[in-house]
């Protein structure tokens, strides 16, 4: 028997934001079994903690879709961290961990006015911008335009292709075509699209991922891609040291989130949220 819980992300409340099952002890698994757990549970993500192999890193992280292996996915990092923390004293008593994975090492923080936020240091993020007739396939797939004409595919462990909507409301209307996504994502090697739309107070932005390559229709929350989109606000210059805001994301699927973003001196990337513990049991591989 395998201990494993289920961490709802980027919530506060059970059964909202969204839920990444973590199994805490799988130092004797091999990466079919992990494969299989994960096209089990048929969530978004399943995650694996075994011992780290880097010396500098507090624990191993091996993340799966129900169809494939990622180097690294935002919520499934910060649930996977928020359960190690509540479940091993050691790691709970630190304001700061290191997650190794295939990614690298990823550092994670807790927030110290509110140590139940926890923050991760988004990776080194590179960006290919879309050409005009990429653009125009991208439009065509949503049904709607994309704002000043410009989108780019944005690695930052996974690859997302990120645009900017006109308006919330024009965002959280979109239905897109399958085909013309799962084509223009190929194109990238991206494992979706995330899109977003500012709010009037500039401080808050909606957001929305279709995560349609590996099995996901839509994200309802989605740390990856968030920080996708904050690599891409700041590369537009729509961001500025030390500056924060708010991501409101799963209002369409009625799973509503928050994630955090904060930008530091340097321009590093912060992503974070709060986690709630929805399920904690055992896994029976008899």
């Amino acid at each position: 028997m395998i201990k494993y819980q289920v961490i709802d992300v980027f919530t506060q409340s059970s059964f909202e934001g969204n839920p990444v099952a973590v199994v805490l002890e799988a130092d004797n698994l091999t990466s079919e079994e992990m494969q299989n757990i994960a096209r089990w549970t048929n969530l978004s993500e399943t995650t694996f903690v075994l011992p780290p192999k880097n010396p500098k890193a507090d624990y191993q992280l091996r993340i799966f879709t129900p169809e494939k292996e990622l180097p690294f996915a935002g919520h499934p990092t910060i649930g996977s961290a928020y359960a190690i923390r509540k479940t091993r004293r050691e790691f709970g008593e630190k304001a700061k961990i290191f997650q190794e994975c295939i990614a690298g090492l990823i550092s994670i923080r807790c927030d110290l006015k509110d140590p139940e936020k926890l923050f991760l240091k988004l990776p080194a993020t590179h960006f290919e911008k879309l050409n005009n007739e990429e653009i125009d396939k991208l439009q065509t797939c949503l049904g709607t335009n994309i704002k000043n004409k410009e989108a780019s595919a944005v690695n930052v462990g996974p690859v997302w292709i990120v645009g900017e909507i006109q308006t919330p409301e024009a965002l959280l209307e979109i239905q897109y075509d399958t085909q013309t996504c799962l084509e223009l994502c190929k194109t990238f090697n991206a494992i979706g699209i995330s899109l977003f739309a500012k709010y009037p107070d500039h401080r808050t932005i909606e957001m929305r991922s279709f995560a349609i390559p590996v099995g996901v229709r839509e994200d309802p929350i989605c740390g990856s891609g968030n920080g996708a989109v904050a690599a891409f606000r700041l590369e537009k210059g729509q961001l500025h040291p030390d500056e924060s805001y708010t991501a409101k994301q799963g209002k369409a699927i009625q799973r509503n989130g928050e994630v955090f973003i904060r930008l530091n001196s340097k321009k590093e990337i912060f992503v974070g949220g709060y986690s709630k513990i929805c399920v904690t049991g055992q896994l029976n591989l008899d």
